[in-house]
C-alpha cells in the first residue's frame, strides 16, 4: 500500500490497490457542525449490517467513533487538513467479525510453546511429532500438546499409554483431544499424577481403564484430566501476555475484531488485564469465567463474582460465566433425550450424563443473572439443551427479564418443541458452522447415535426463522485448525467442506442460510451477545470504528469461494491494527 496527496496537497491518502469497483447506495450522514474527522474512508463499497442492510459509499471517524456514514460527497465536509484519507477505490468493507466461542490462549499458548499437530493426524504422524517433541527437551521435561481427532477415542483405536511411551519412553506426555474433553497420557504421566487401579473416578470425570486389568489406559475424559494437568509447570504470566499478542496480530488478520474467551481461568483473566495495560491486546474481549460446578460454598462463589471487577478494562468485559452442562458427544458424555446406540447398533439404556444437575443449573442461572453475568451453558446433547433452556425460564421466573442474553453453546441437536424456546426466552444458539458438512465428527455421532437423529442436527435455519439469535464460534483450537472465519462463513451457506468443490457433498442443506444473514450472524448478532450491540456490529454514527476491508465483494462471489476471502486492512477504534504486506 502507497500514500498519496489530494489535488491541495493538505490531505493525505492512504491507497488501497483496486480490484473492483462498482457504484455504492447513498446514505444520509449526520450534521459536521465543525468536527473534523481523524480519518475518513471514501470510495468504497460500504455494507453496513443495520437493520435495512443498505450500503455507503465513505465513512468519516472522530476518537475512535464513526461520526459520519453516506456518499462521498457527505463525507467530504468532515475532512479537513489534517484527516487521514484511505480511498477504498471500490473496495468492500465492513463491520468487523466477532468470535463468540473461542479458547485462544490456550490455542496461542500451543502453537507458541506445546507440541502441535492438527486434529487431522494419523496416529503414525502423532508418534513421529511426540518423537521430535521428545529430541528436543530434556529428559523428565513434560511434552503437552495435540489436538489429536476425536475419531481416535472411537472402540477400534483402542488408545493406550505404550504408544505414547514408545514416542517418548523418557518424558511424561499428555496431548489433549480436538474437543478438549479428553487427554491423551503415558505412563510416566500416569504415575506422576498417582493414577492406578485404585484410582477412583473424580467428580465429572472418567478414567478409561482396561476391562481385565482394571488398570488406566492413558484416557482420562473431563475433570479427570486435570488430575495429570494440575501437576504441569504452569506457563508464566509474561508467557500468557504474550500468547495474548499472538492471537491478536492472528486473529486482526482474519477481520476478527472481537472475541468471547469461551471458557476462562482467573489467571487468564488476570493476563487478558496485563496485556490490556500493555498495549498488546487489540480485540475486544469478553471473558466467560469457569463457574466451579463442584462444591463451593455461597460465601466464595459470591467473592467469585465479585473478583472479576478488578479485572474490567476498556477492552476486556468479565460480565460472562461458562457452565459444562454435559460432556462431549464424540466421547459418549454429552445427555440426549433418546439412548446412545451400542456398538451392534442396538438401543440401549445410556443416555449420557449432565455434569451439573438440571436443579442446580437453575439455581445457578438464577443467581448469576441476579448478578448481571451472562451464562455460556456448553450443551453437547437434546437434554442438555433442554436443561439450560429451562434454567434460562427459571432465571426470567425468579428475576424478572433482565435482558440479559444467555448462550447454549454446541446445540447439535435440538428436539423440535425446543426450538421456539430460544426466542421466546432470548436465549443465543453458540454454533460452530466448521463441523455443518461432512465431517469426521459426523461419523462418529452417527455411530453414537443413530443416521437419523444425525440429519437432524445444526438446525441453523429453523432456529433463525423463529427470530432468535445465532452467533459463530470457531471453538479454536478445539476441531478447526486455524481461527479463518471465512472457512466456517462458506460451511454456514453451502454446507459443504471448503477443501472439497462437489455439489453432492454437502448436508442438511435445507438448513443452509444466504449469505446476508451469514453475515449478521458473524457481526451484529455477535455484538448483541457481547452486549455491546451499541457500539459495535454495525456501521453507524456513534459506534466504534471497528471496520475490515476486503479484497473481494463478499456479494460478487460464488458462495464456494468465501473460504478465500482475504483481509487487508483491520480497524479497531479507528485504528489500524493489520494492513497487508505491512508486517502489521
Amino acid at each position: 500500500m502507497t500514500i498519496g496527496k489530494t489535488r491541495n496537497d493538505l490531505i493525505r491518502y492512504h491507497v488501497i490497490a483496486l480490484l473492483l469497483l462498482a457504484p455504492p447506495l447513498a446514505v444520509s450522514a449526520q450534521d459536521p457542525g465543525s468536527a473534523m474527522a481523524d480519518s475518513a474512508f471514501v470510495n468504497g463499497k460500504i455494507y453496513r449490517v443495520d437493520s435495512e442492510r443498505t450500503w455507503a459509499q465513505a465513512v468519516a471517524v472522530r476518537d475512535g467513533q464513526f461520526i459520519a456514514v453516506g456518499s462521498d460527497a457527505e463525507i467530504e465536509s468532515y475532512i479537513g487538513p489534517e484527516t487521514v484519507v484511505t480511498d477504498l477505490q471500490g473496495r468492500m468493507a465492513m463491520p468487523g467479525i466477532q468470535d463468540l466461542h473461542i479458547h485462544p490462549v490456550a490455542g496461542a499458548l500451543m502453537e507458541l510453546h506445546e507440541c502441535s499437530f492438527p486434529p487431522s493426524a494419523t496416529l503414525p504422524e502423532i508418534a513421529a511429532r511426540v518423537q521430535s517433541c521428545a529430541a528436543d527437551r530434556p529428559p523428565g521435561s513434560w511434552i503437552r500438546g495435540g489436538a489429536f481427532g476425536t475419531r481416535l477415542l472411537g472402540p477400534d483405536q483402542n488408545l493406550h499409554y505404550s504408544f505414547l511411551d514408545a514416542a517418548a519412553p523418557e518424558h511424561p506426555v499428555m496431548l489433549s483431544s480436538s474437543g478438549g474433553h479428553s487427554v491423551w497420557v503415558n505412563s510416566r504421566a500416569l504415575k506422576l499424577a498417582g493414577i492406578d487401579k485404585n484410582t477412583t473416578d473424580p467428580e465429572n470425570g472418567y478414567i478409561a481403564r482396561d476391562e481385565i486389568t482394571g488398570e488406566p489406559t492413558g484416557i482420562l475424559q473431563e475433570a479427570a484430566g486435570r488430575l495429570v494437568s494440575a501437576g504441569i509447570p504452569d506457563y508464566s504470566p509474561g508467557q500468557r501476555v504474550a500468547a495474548i499478542g499472538h492471537f491478536s496480530r492472528d486473529l486482526n488478520s482474519r477481520g476478527i475484531t472481537s472475541i468471547k474467551d469461551a471458557s476462562t481461568s482467573r489467571t487468564e483473566l488476570a493476563a487478558y488485564a496485563d496485556a490490556a495495560n500493555q498495549g498488546v491486546l487489540s480485540l475486544r474481549v469478553a471473558t466467560s469465567l469457569i463457574w466451579p460446578t463442584a462444591s463451593m460454598s455461597r460465601e466464595k462463589r459470591s467473592a467469585l463474582v465479585r473478583s472479576r471487577f478488578k479485572y474490567r478494562r476498556t477492552l476486556v468485559n468479565p460480565d460472562f460465566a461458562k457452565i459444562f452442562v454435559d460432556g462431549s458427544a464424540g466421547g459418549r458424555k454429552a445427555a440426549y433425550l433418546e439412548p446412545y446406540k451400542s456398538d451392534d447398533s442396538q438401543d440401549t439404556d445410556y443416555y449420557g450424563e449432565f455434569l451439573v444437575t438440571p436443579d442446580r443449573l437453575d439455581e445457578y442461572l438464577v443467581l448469576l443473572d441476579s448478578k448481571g453475568i451472562s451464562v455460556k451453558m456448553h450443551c453437547g446433547g437434546d437434554a442438555a439443551v433442554r436443561a439450560a433452556l429451562d434454567a434460562i425460564a427459571a432465571a426470567r421466573r425468579v428475576n424478572g427479564d433482565s435482558g440479559i442474553p444467555h448462550e447454549i453453546s454446541h446445540p447439535n441437536l435440538v428436539s423440535p418443541e425446543d426450538i421456539p424456546r430460544f426466542k421466546l426466552l432470548n436465549a443465543v444458539a453458540d454454533l460452530t458452522p466448521v463441523v455443518w458438512y461432512p465431517h469426521p465428527v459426523l461419523r462418529i455421532l452417527a455411530k453414537n447415535l443413530g443416521e437419523e437423529r444425525v440429519l437432524r442436527m445444526w438446525q441453523i435455519r429453523s432456529i433463525i426463522d423463529t427470530g432468535a439469535i445465532a452467533v459463530y464460534g470457531s471453538d479454536w483450537p478445539a476441531i478447526v485448525p486455524s481461527t479463518n472465519p471465512w472457512r466456517a462463513m462458506e460451511a454456514m451457506i453451502t454446507r459443504r467442506d471448503p477443501d472439497i468443490d462437489d455439489p453432492r457433498d454437502e448436508f442438511v442443506p435445507e438448513q443452509s442460510i444466504d449469505l446476508a444473514a451469514a453475515i449478521e450472524v458473524f457481526t451484529r448478532n455477535g455484538a448483541y451477545a457481547m452486549r455491546q450491540a451499541d457500539v459495535t456490529g454495525s456501521i453507524d454514527v456513534g459506534k466504534y470504528a471497528d471496520m475490515i476491508v476486503l479484497k473481494d465483494n463478499l456479494f460478487d462471489m460464488a458462495a464456494e469461494d468465501i473460504g478465500d476471502t482475504e483481509v487487508l486492512l483491520t480497524l479497531l477504534n479507528g485504528e489500524v491494527v493489520h494492513e497487508q504486506g505491512t508486517g502489521k
